[in-house]
């Protein structure tokens, strides 16, 4: 397993999140979209983290229930054995 840190744009451009069907925005929803995430492979969903004692959020790898806010899904897959942490 590999740590792999990257920033906001660099993750955008490497692994091209896709648009939530009807809508212009690229966040799915925790609850109302859980039906068309599951139809996605985990290789291609993130979730977006809060981490209220650093007072930030992170997007990591992977279907996340715990300190969810919303979850994207990617056109190019993520290595399902590497730990991601986008910033």
């Amino acid at each position: 397993m590999t740590f792999i840190q990257l920033d906001y744009d660099t993750w955008f451009e490497q692994f091209k999140p896709i648009t939530k069907p009807g809508t212009d925005h690229i966040a799915f929803d925790t609850h109302d979209d859980i039906d068309f995430l599951r139809t996605q492979p985990n290789s291609k969903i993130w979730t977006l983290i809060d981490c209220p004692g650093y007072n930030t959020a992170v997007i990591v790898n992977g279907y996340w229930r715990i300190n969810r806010l919303e979850y994207y899904v990617t056109e190019m897959a993520h290595d399902e054995a590497d730990e991601y942490n986008i910033e």
